[in-house]
């Protein structure tokens, strides 16, 4: 797989010279690895390198400097001051000022995290029903499943997935709904990759999508963007990165 992906990036640089004065700004969430996250004044990632690949085929540059948190990233893209939101899920309020690729940048699953010895059986919403969950302030996982935790499970919103994870260890909650790549990843990071397991069916599949800003000059290079994220060896190089930034972020926050 190694040569596929890298046969498909090397296919995508080759023989594009990137002229430093055509750079689009871009910005993604700061704490969601391994799609992206914060690192000495960048977000990077997966989703920041696919970018960046993408806009090179286009011999436009990219600039991902950090500028602000999650919600400030959002309204600059609104206002036109950020071209692209390197990677979201598409929602109504996001559709109303930039445009989404048709196809995906990549697959994030949301999966049921739970004390080790306590898992359940788990195929729809309704086996959820009764128990005490556990959501991150500020994401959703579509209104639908929003609304059905919301009104049959006992609902806590947290701050961090490290005190969603203390939480599940104490016995104070059931199951923690948020992402595979980030669960896996911050559970095995903070020491609890032994007492806190993954049930094996994901609550849902998230597509992640590139969006540029409707008052963006670079919106007329949405189509191309499309082109690229079809063609052969996409989505093995994806699978290629989710294990290269696995492995940094990891290796840079067990040394922090």
């Amino acid at each position: 797989m190694r040569v596929m992906i890298a046969a498909w990036i090397v296919a995508c640089l080759i023989s594009v010279p990137v002229l430093a004065d055509d750079t689009v700004t871009a910005c993604g969430h700061e704490d969601y690895p391994p799609w992206n996250w914060r690192k000495d004044g960048k977000i990077v990632g997966v989703c920041a390198e696919i970018t960046d690949i993408v806009f090179s085929r286009m011999e436009l540059k990219v600039d991902t400097d950090y500028i602000g948190p999650w919600s400030r990233c959002q309204k600059y893209v609104e206002s036109g001051k950020i071209d692209v939101n390197i990677c979201a899920f598409v929602n109504d309020a996001r559709q109303e000022y930039s445009t989404f690729t048709r196809n995906p940048m990549g697959i994030n699953e949301i999966s049921v995290f739970v004390p080790r010895g306590s898992e359940f059986e788990f195929d729809t919403l309704e086996d959820l029903a009764g128990k005490r969950a556990i959501m991150l302030n500020g994401v959703s996982i579509g209104q639908k499943n929003d609304a059905f935790l919301e009104a049959n499970t006992t609902l806590q919103r947290l701050d961090s997935r490290l005190q969603a994870f203390r939480f599940l260890d104490a016995g104070r909650a059931d199951f923690l709904v948020t992402g595979k790549q980030i669960g896996v990843l911050q559970r095995d990071l903070h020491g609890y990759e032994d007492r806190i397991s993954v049930l094996p069916k994901p609550l849902t599949r998230g597509l992640l999508h590139i969006s540029i800003s409707n008052r963006s000059a670079y919106l007329e290079h949405l189509e191309e963007i499309d082109e690229i994220l079809a063609e052969p060896g996409y989505l093995a190089m994806v699978d290629g990165l989710l294990d290269k930034y696995n492995r940094i972020y990891l290796e840079q926050h067990r040394l922090d």
